[in-house]
């Protein structure tokens, strides 16, 4: 499968071309063909859907990518991993990296995954 046909699958999510049930279907095919059926891709289709999420913090129902049956967004744990032990372990990493860079990697990370919340104004 092409790295572009993983990417216009979550973008068909979020424009709401498919409904929800479908677009499980479909993306977990698309990952499992892009990236293999690993163990880890696997488990990872196994415990990730797209769906709505009651949140705490931000727009209270954001519809993305999250945790089966848990209201966490998979998004939101990506945000937590922008901390200062996350950068010290990349930084023995990627010794050649400053900390601004291993920043900008991982905020940009974020804001992909981001990019595919949407929350009730978007509908």
């Amino acid at each position: 499968m092409k790295r572009n046909s993983f990417a216009k699958r979550l973008l068909k999510l979020w424009v709401g071309s498919i409904s929800d049930e479908d677009a499980n279907l479909a993306l977990f095919d698309a990952f499992l063909e892009f990236g293999s059926e690993s163990r880890d891709n696997l488990k990872c289709a196994e415990n990730i859907e797209y769906g709505v999420c009651e949140r705490n913090r931000g727009p209270a129902n954001v519809k993305g990518l999250k945790i089966k049956d848990h209201d966490v967004l998979v998004s939101d744990i990506v945000w937590y991993l922008e901390d200062e032990r996350v950068y010290e372990f990349l930084a023995k990493q990627y010794p050649d990296l400053n900390i601004d860079q291993i920043e900008a990697a991982l905020r940009m990370t974020t804001m992909v995954l981001s990019s595919f919340d949407k929350d009730e104004d978007d509908e």
